[in-house]
């Protein structure tokens, strides 16, 4: 019986401390979240903004034909991961008129010099550059025709192995608004966090035993 008891203990303070201590890694840096919206023609965006990066300013990437909107998150970290979670709407801008639109994000790869206050901008920025400073997620987020009604979009990710300075939600296509918010937030990567609980439990049983 108290073999049993013992072990009901040690997994109650296992997720105790895997509570804990996910909240004393991650909470000192914060959840960050950013707002963000545009509208795009027939030919590309014409009007956006928000929380982002001088205004919230849609950069246009010819090399990729994307549209990016970029947000600062934390210094690169290769001991950290991140994890995002974004949420929108998005519709048709004109109804008489097809719709299509891609959606996803991209994130700083650990190859980006560091160049405090600015992300990878496309001025004079070569497709080899961009492939090696900029990675998109695959699949992307949405992609399709829009008619009608406005579609809520919710979705999350984790970017592993390290965690980038820049973010970014990208879009692409014709004849549509979009309007949202992105939060994203460090987090310990799982060996950290293994290491972190496993001491916890180590030190609960020596505390037992004594």
């Amino acid at each position: 019986m108290r073999s049993e008891m013992r072990i009901l203990v040690i997994m109650a303070a296992f997720g105790l401390l895997l509570i804990t201590a996910d909240a004393a890694v991650a909470q000192p840096d914060g959840p960050i979240t950013d707002t963000f919206w545009v509208e795009v023609g027939e030919n590309g965006v014409i009007g956006g903004g928000g929380s982002g990066f001088n205004g919230g300013e849609w950069y246009y990437y010819e090399n990729t034909d994307w549209w990016n909107v970029w947000f600062y998150d934390h210094p690169y970290d290769p001991t950290r991961w991140k994890k995002i979670d974004i949420a929108f709407t998005i519709a048709p801008l004109d109804l008489a008129l097809d719709s299509w639109a891609e959606v996803t994000y991209n994130w700083s790869t650990p190859f980006y010099p560091p160049n405090p206050g600015e992300p990878p901008l496309p001025d004079g920025l070569p497709l080899e550059l961009e492939n090696e400073w900029i990675m998109r997620a695959d699949p992307s987020i949405f992609v399709g025709e829009l008619s009608g009604d406005p579609i809520c979009i919710i979705d999350s990710i984790i970017i592993p192995d390290y965690n980038p300075e820049w973010i970014s939600v990208d879009i692409r296509g014709f004849n549509f608004v979009l309007d949202g918010c992105i939060t994203h937030e460090c987090i310990p990567e799982p060996a950290t966090m293994s290491l972190l609980v496993l001491g916890g439990i180590g030190a609960l049983i020596k505390r037992r035993r004594k």
